[in-house]
């Protein structure tokens, strides 16, 4: 006797798996393209291979020593080979620093550097604006998968990840960013800093904006800093009005107001709320980098 036939699998949207992965806390780290492709291929099991496909890749990375060749022969992959052995050189600061990275990683990593570096055969990067040590950070987030803050702000990090368009960078930095605020109250000197330099509209002032409210400044009880806190917060008000401008119009555009703390489970901080802040992740997948650069086509 024949069994009935099996009633299709439910298998989740792209859409609902994008925010099942941020709000899980496995980080916003696959595109469109990588989710849609683990749903196809393996149902319901999409997210163990998603992370275990990215782990795995981490690991060999790591094992290699940041080095691409050995997963390129290990995996047969001609173009990747190719892209494995060519290093690039990215000249940043006044100084002209130089930095040398493999092709495959800054195009996998940077929407910038793929657009920079495969329209045509070329072999260095120069962008005399960007800090050397900012750079140095990125590069080495490239290889070992770790964020190193010093000696440079966090924030700062997130622009220059903005500016390359490298939006698992922006995440990873973020992360450290919303556990900072968690620990330290942001007083209006680097409030107005930050505001300063992060582009409007970003991710960035965002999460500036709904520390500030979350902590309400102006209403603190904490007895060992309350008083200097609030006063330092009172004293910019009234004597530089001008330098949170932008930053007092975000708040009350968002319906905020520096009076009232928010609960745990509201503050940008608690770990359920950190994919609000995550930027989509538009780099290529490691699939489309293995086709090769603009140059084969």
């Amino acid at each position: 006797m024949e069994s009935p036939p099996r009633e299709p699998i439910n298998v989740i949207s792209v859409e609902a798996a994008k925010k099942k992965l941020k709000r899980s806390f496995h980080r916003a780290d696959f595109s469109d393209h990588e989710i849609t492709t683990a749903i196809e291929a393996k149902g319901e099991g999409w997210e163990a291979y998603l992370l275990s496909q990215r782990d795995a890749f981490r690991g060999d990375l790591k094992d290699a020593g940041g080095d691409l060749l050995p997963i390129a022969k290990a995996n047969n992959d001609r173009a990747l080979r190719y892209q494995a052995c060519e290093i690039v050189t990215l000249i940043f600061g006044p100084e002209k620093t130089e930095f040398a990275c493999h092709r495959a990683l800054l195009c996998y990593h940077s929407e910038f550097f793929d657009a920079a570096l495969h329209w045509g055969d070329k072999s260095e990067v120069v962008m005399e604006e960007e800090s050397a040590q900012e750079i140095s950070a990125f590069v080495a987030w490239c290889y070992t998968g770790q964020v190193y803050i010093a000696p440079q702000r966090p924030e700062k990090l997130w622009v220059l990840a903005d500016r390359i368009q490298s939006q698992r960078f922006a995440n990873e930095v973020m992360h450290h960013i919303l556990y900072l605020y968690s620990v330290r109250s942001l007083w209006p000197d680097l409030a107005a800093e930050i505001y300063s330099f992060a582009p409007p509209g970003s991710k960035l002032r965002q999460v500036v904006r709904d520390a500030i409210v979350a902590d309400s400044p102006l209403t603190r009880e904490e007895e060992d800093e309350s008083d200097e806190f609030q006063g330092a917060w009172m004293q910019t008000l009234k004597d530089r009005g001008e330098d949170l401008k932008d930053l007092l119009a975000d708040i009350l555009l968002a319906g905020g107001n520096l009076y009232g703390e928010k609960p745990l489970r509201e503050q940008p901080s608690f770990h359920e709320n950190h994919w609000t802040y995550l930027e989509t992740i538009r780099t290529r997948s490691l699939e489309d980098i293995r086709k090769g650069p603009k140059i084969f086509d």
